[in-house]
Formats: C-alpha cells, structure tokens, sequence
C-alpha cells in the first residue's frame, strides 16, 4: 500500500545556490511492501523548509524556514499543490522545528541558533494570523562543550503526557 511523504529540500553543495536556500517542498510516494520511493513532485517553493509538520484537518502543512531571518509558512496541499496560508516570522535565527497544537490554536517553533521559542497563532482555517508570533521565549544557558555549547540551540518541543506543560529541549543549556 503505498503512502505520500512531504520532503523538505535544502540545495545540493557546490551547485551555485547559498546554503540554507533550499528549493521547497517535494511530495513523493513511499511503496510499504518495497520501501522504494517513486513520483518525485515539488509542491511549493520556500528557502530551506528543514522540518514540516501536519496541521488539523490533515490537509494542512506547516514548515520552518531555517535561515537566519527565519520563517514559519502554512500550506493546504491540494491535487498535488501547495496552496500557501502565510508566512509568519519566528523572531529568532534557523527555526529547526514545527509543532502544531489545535488545543492553543498555535504552533510553537523552536530557533535553533538563537535558542528562543515562538508561538505563532493559527486561525480555524489553518492560515497563519500574523505576520509577526504573538509569543516569543529565549532560553538562557550554556553547557560543558564550549564549541556546541556556548548559549543556548532550542531543538524541539513536545507536549507532556499530560498535556499540561510543552517541554522544549535545549541542546546549548543541557536543558528540557
């Protein structure tokens, strides 16, 4: 049975494009029995999309683009296409994840190189709300690894089991 997979791109090394300006995404389909991928199609065109997430509704896409300025942009796929839904900034550098939470109406992204967490509201529609997050968090610290550590590098976040806390891992503070 196969299933569709949503790619992000960044450019291939050495072929004039600047790092971190990556092509866009790309939909392609996955054979479960073969693991064989087939049906390579670009869906939408934004820099460097490193992490996409689903939203609500299962037609909708969120992706980070992670650049210095970065961006979170929305997405609803359809025939094959990516209808955009806005772009919102992330108030911080390299946003390397995405997480869609229908429960706050939001996602929280994560800036890696900036060790900061932005909340980007999401209307009923799945369209971002703004151009601009409504929330944005830095985290502070740093730990022994003074070349990979020296602030912090929010990395990803992920509700509790309860779901009464949103824990954000910090590579640069050693911290959850």
């Amino acid at each position: 049975m196969p299933e569709t997979l949503l790619i992000g791109t960044y450019p291939a090394a050495g072929f004039g494009t600047p790092a971190g300006a990556g092509e866009g995404l790309w939909r392609l389909t996955l054979d479960l029995a073969t693991g064989e991928l087939s049906d390579p199609r670009q869906v939408a065109t934004t820099p460097a999309p490193s992490f996409a997430c689903r939203g609500a509704g299962g037609d909708t896409v969120y992706s980070v683009s992670e650049t210095t300025g970065g961006t979170v942009s929305g997405w609803r796929l359809l025939d094959g296409a990516a209808e955009p839904l806005g772009t919102c900034s992330t108030a911080g550098a390299d946003p390397c994840h995405v997480r869609h939470l229908p429960e706050i109406g939001s996602l929280v992204v994560t800036n890696y190189t900036s060790g900061s967490v932005a909340v980007v509201p999401v209307a009923d529609d799945g369209a971002l709300r703004s151009a601009e997050p409504a929330q944005v968090f830095a985290l502070t610290g740093s730990g022994p690894d003074r070349d990979r550590q020296e602030g912090s590098h929010a990395h990803q976040s992920l509700p509790s089991p309860d779901g009464r806390w949103l824990l954000v891992t910090d590579l640069g503070g050693d911290t959850v």
